[in-house]
């Protein structure tokens, strides 16, 4: 089994007012990462997905997109990243969803002789 720890929780109102896009706060360097994205609106259950991420490379001129991924909704799932560099993840949400829980948490000691242990 490994360690996991969490680096970013922050709960949006998209429901309030329409937003294109939201910058995650933080500088990652970390080439797996686990995304959780919870909904606090009823009836926000139904759907699979709430949106995408992208990876913005923030040492390439204006932020080179790495990677792009769909969130999935109620579930901790593992996204893999380049591991190029520092990036960014911002996130894209779908104008259908209301209010959320957005958390990222980080695997520590992801060498294959830590996850094998």
């Amino acid at each position: 089994m490994f360690e996991t720890k969490l680096i970013f929780k922050q709960e949006y109102r998209f429901d309030l007012r329409k937003v294109k896009s939201v910058l995650i706060p933080l500088v990652f360097n970390d080439s797996t990462l686990i995304i959780s994205a919870i909904p606090k609106t009823k009836g926000q259950d139904k759907f699979s997905t709430c949106g995408k991420i992208e990876e913005q490379l923030i040492e390439f001129p204006n932020k080179l997109v790495a990677s792009e991924h769909k969130i999935k909704l109620l579930k901790n799932v593992q996204y893999n990243f380049s591991g190029q560099g520092l990036f960014q993840i911002v996130f894209y949400p779908y104008q259908s969803i209301g209010k959320m829980e957005f958390s990222i948490t980080r695997i520590l000691g992801t060498t294959a002789n830590d996850i094998l242990e």
